[in-house]
C-alpha cells in the first residue's frame, strides 16, 4: 500500500516542489564540478548518486528529527519521491553528456579553427548565428577565463543559443513524456515490469524503510566496510605515506604474454561495492548473460589466435575496440530493443489508438498522467517544433525525419531495457542516431550543411546516457507504487527539465568564463566531422551490414528467449558491445549473480530477502561515504579517491 494518507494528490505537495527547487540548483552544479574533473560523473550511471545522496540525508533528516519532534510537519515517500524525481531530470540535463557537451561544441568550431584543420571555412558557413557563438572576444573569455560573464556583450552573444539549445532538449523531454503517457499502463500495470533502478529509492523512503535498514547488522558491515574502502584509498590520494586499498585499475592481461593466450586482449579487475550492490538487484538472466558474453568473446578471440585467423578478417566482431563495428553493431541492437519494446506492446497500443481517434473499444485512460489524446496531439506538435528547428537551421527533411526515427526509435529501446532489467549504464558513444545516418548514406549523400548540424547535436548523440524516457518513466513506477499524482508530476517533470537545461548552460558560462573551459568532449565529434567532410563517402556496405547484423542478432535472441532453457538474455547482446561502464563491472556482475544464485538455489526467497540489506549497504555506503568525498575533492579542489568513473 503506498505510505500516504492524504490520497493520490499529496506526493506534489508545494513544500515538495519548493524543497526540490532549493536541491537542484545544488545537484545540477554537484554534476557539472565532477564532470569538469573526469571522475565520480554522477549522470553516466542509471542511478545518479547525487540525487540518492540528497534524498537520504532528506530522509535521514525527515527520520531522526521531524518525525520525532516536529511529526506534523514530516515528509511522506511521496514527497520524497517527488523531490527525487525532479532532482534526477534536472540533472541529467546538466549532466555529462548534455549540457557540458552542448558548451563545449557551441563555439568549438571557431574558436579551435586552424590553417590545417580548416574548421571555420568548413563548418562556419553552416552552423546558423543562433546555435553557435563565433564572436572571438566572447570565445577567448570562455575557454581562457580569467574574466566574467556577466557583461552584457557576453550575455548577449550567448542568450539565444542557450535559449533556443534549452528549447530543443525541454521539446525532447516533452516528447519523451508523451511517449511514456502512452506506453506507462502497459509497462507498469500490464506487464509489471521490475524496474530494478528503484528500488533503492523505495527502500530509503519506504515508511521505516531507513530505520529498518539501519537495524541490520548485514547493513552496517556491508556499509562500513564500503565506506572504509572510499575513506582509506581517499586518505591516500591526499597523503600518499597513507596505504590505500588497491581495488580499481587492477588489469591481470599482463600474465597472458605468449600466444595463444596474449590474444585475450585488455582484462580489467574493477571492484566496486557500489556496482557489486546494483548487480544483486539485476535478473539473473541479465547478470549472467553479461559476464557471460564477455568471457565468451575473449574465448573467441584466443580461439581466432589458436587458427590463425585476424578478427579484422571479419564483417562482424563481438564487442572490443580491436574488433571491427562494435558500433555498428550497438545501433542495431538497440533499434531491436525499440522495435521488440513496441511490438510487445502492440495490441495494447493499437486500443490506445482507438481511444484517440473516439472508436470503440478504445483503452480507458482516466487514470494515465495525461489523456492519450492530449500526448498523441502533443507528441506530434513537439515533432513539427523539432521539424521545424532543424529545417531552419539547415538539415533537410529526410535527414530530420531519419534521424529522429532512430534516435527515439533507440530511446524506447533504453527506456524498456531500464524497466525491464535496470542495468547499471547504457552507453551508445559512437553508435547514436547520426552515426546510423552517416553509416546507411554515407557523407557525400548526406552533405556538409547536415554533418555541420550533427556536430552540435553531439549534446544528444555521445552517449543517449541522460535519455530523459527512462527516468520519466521510472518516475510513473514510483508514483504508481506510492500514490503521487502522475497528472501532477508532468508539470514538475517539466517544470526539472527546464530547470535543469537553463541552470547547467547558466553554471558552466559562469565558471567557464572564470576559470576557463577545457571541456575534451568537442574533440571526439570535430576529429569524426573533419573525416566525414575531408573523405567523403558513399554508403557505407560494411558499417550497415553490421547494424542488421546487430539488429537481426538481438531479434534472434529474442526469439530463443521462448525457450526456458535458452539462457542469454537479448539486451546483453548490445550492452555489452560497447558499454565501457558494463566491460569495467564485468567481475562485479559475476561476484553478485554467483551471490544471488546460490541464495535462490539454496535458500529460497526468504535468503534473498534477508541479503538485501547487506547489498543495499554496499551501495549506498560508497554512494553516501564515496559522495561525500567527492564533495570534498569539489570544495577544496585536492584529489580524492573517484569510486566511479
Amino acid at each position: 500500500m503506498p505510505d500516504n494518507k492524504h490520497g493520490r494528490e499529496a506526493g506534489v505537495t508545494a513544500r515538495a516542489v519548493c524543497i526540490a527547487l532549493v536541491l537542484i540548483p545544488l545537484n545540477c552544479y554537484w554534476c557539472i564540478r565532477q564532470g569538469e574533473i573526469s571522475s565520480n560523473t554522477p549522470t553516466t550511471l542509471s542511478l545518479i548518486f547525487t540525487a540518492v545522496f540528497s534524498l537520504f540525508f532528506l530522509t535521514l533528516f525527515n527520520t531522526f528529527v521531524l518525525r520525532r519532534f516536529f511529526a506534523r510537519f514530516a515528509l511522506s515517500q511521496a514527497e520524497f519521491l517527488t523531490i527525487y524525481i525532479m532532482i534526477c531530470l534536472a540533472s541529467i540535463m546538466s549532466g555529462f553528456d548534455t549540457t557540458q557537451v552542448f558548451s563545449a561544441v557551441i563555439g568549438h568550431a571557431f574558436w579551435f579553427s586552424t590553417p590545417e584543420n580548416e574548421w571555420k571555412q568548413l563548418l562556419g558557413p553552416y552552423l546558423p548565428s543562433w546555435l553557435a557563438v563565433s564572436d572571438m572576444k566572447a570565445l577567448e573569455g570562455y575557454y581562457v577565463g580569467g574574466s566574467s560573464f556577466y557583461q552584457s556583450s557576453f550575455i548577449s552573444v550567448w542568450l539565444k543559443p542557450v535559449l533556443f539549445w534549452s528549447a530543443f532538449l525541454v521539446v525532447i523531454a516533452w516528447v519523451a513524456l508523451c511517449f511514456n503517457t502512452l506506453l506507462r499502463k502497459q509497462w507498469v500495470e500490464r506487464e509489471k515490469l521490475a524496474y530494478p533502478i528503484i528500488q533503492i529509492p523505495l527502500a530509503v523512503t519506504s515508511s521505516g524503510g531507513l530505520l529498518a535498514l539501519f537495524r541490520s547488522k548485514l547493513f552496517w558491515i556491508a556499509f562500513i566496510a564500503a565506506g572504509c574502502l572510499d575513506t582509506l584509498n581517499s586518505l591516500h590520494a591526499l597523503f600518499p605515506s597513507i596505504p590505500g586499498i588497491p581495488n580499481r585499475g587492477l588489469t591481470i592481461h599482463q600474465f597472458f604474454t605468449e600466444k595463444p593466450w596474449s590474444a585475450v586482449g585488455i582484462l580489467r579487475v574493477e571492484l566496486m561495492p557500489f556496482s557489486i550492490g546494483m548487480a544483486f538487484f539485476l535478473p539473473l538472466d541479465l547478470s549472467f548473460s553479461v559476464w557471460f558474453l564477455f568471457l565468451f568473446q575473449k574465448v573467441l578471440k584466443v580461439t581466432f589466435s589458436v587458427l590463425g585467423i585476424r578478427p579484422s578478417q571479419f564483417y562482424i566482431g563481438f564487442y572490443e575496440e580491436l574488433l571491427p563495428y562494435h558500433s555498428q553493431q550497438t545501433s542495431g541492437g538497440y533499434f531491436a530493443l525499440g522495435v521488440l519494446a513496441i511490438l510487445k506492446s502492440r495490441r495494447y497500443l493499437l486500443r490506445a489508438g482507438r481511444k484517440i481517434l473516439g472508436a470503440k473499444g478504445g483503452e480507458d485512460d482516466a487514470s494515465e498522467p495525461m489523456g492519450y489524446r492530449t500526448a498523441f496531439v502533443g507528441m506530434l506538435l513537439g515533432f513539427a517544433f523539432l521539424a521545424v528547428f532543424c529545417l531552419k537551421a539547415g538539415i533537410t527533411l529526410w535527414v530530420v525525419a531519419l534521424f529522429f526515427l532512430f534516435f527515439f526509435v533507440m530511446a524506447i529501446g533504453i527506456a524498456r531495457m531500464r524497466a525491464e532489467l535496470g542495468p547499471p549504464s547504457h552507453d551508445v558513444w559512437s553508435a547514436s542516431a547520426d552515426q546510423m545516418v552517416m553509416s546507411a548514406f554515407g557523407s557525400r549523400r548526406v552533405g556538409s550543411p547536415n554533418i555541420a548540424m550533427f556536430t552540435l547535436f553531439y549534446g544528444i548523440t555521445r552517449s543517449q546516457r541522460n535519455e530523459p524516457m527512462p527516468h520519466q518513466l521510472e518516475g510513473f513506477k514510483m508514483a504508481e507504487r506510492t500514490g503521487v499524482s502522475g497528472k501532477r508530476l508532468v508539470y514538475v517533470m517539466m517544470l526539472s527539465s527546464v530547470l535543469g537545461a537553463l541552470l547547467g548552460f547558466w553554471i558552466i558560462l559562469d565558471r567557464s568564463y572564470k576559470h576557463g573551459n577545457d571541456f575534451w568532449f568537442a574533440g571526439e565529434i570535430f576529429a569524426k566531422t573533419q573525416r566525414w567532410l575531408h573523405h567523403p563517402t558513399d554508403t557505407k556496405i560494411d558499417e550497415t551490414v553490421a547494424m542488421v547484423f546487430g539488429f537481426a542478432f538481438t531479434m534472434f535472441l529474442a526469439v530463443m528467449r521462448r525457450f526456458l532453457w535458452w539462457p542469454i538474455h537479448p539486451i546483453s547482446y548490445p550492452l555489452i558491445l560497447l558499454d565501457y561502464t558494463v566491460r569495467m563491472m564485468w567481475i562485479n556482475f559475476i561476484i553478485a549473480w554467483f551471490v544471488k544464485w546460490i541464495a535462490l538455489k539454496y535458500g529460497g526467497l526468504k535468503v534473498y530477502r534477508n541479503l538485501i540489506p547487506f547489498f543495499s549497504g554496499l551501495l549506498l555506503g560508497e554512494f553516501i561515504i564515496g559522495g561525500g568525498w567527492s564533495l570534498v575533492g569539489m570544495l577544496f579542489n585536492v584529489p580524492v579517491y573517484a569510486f566511479w568513473h
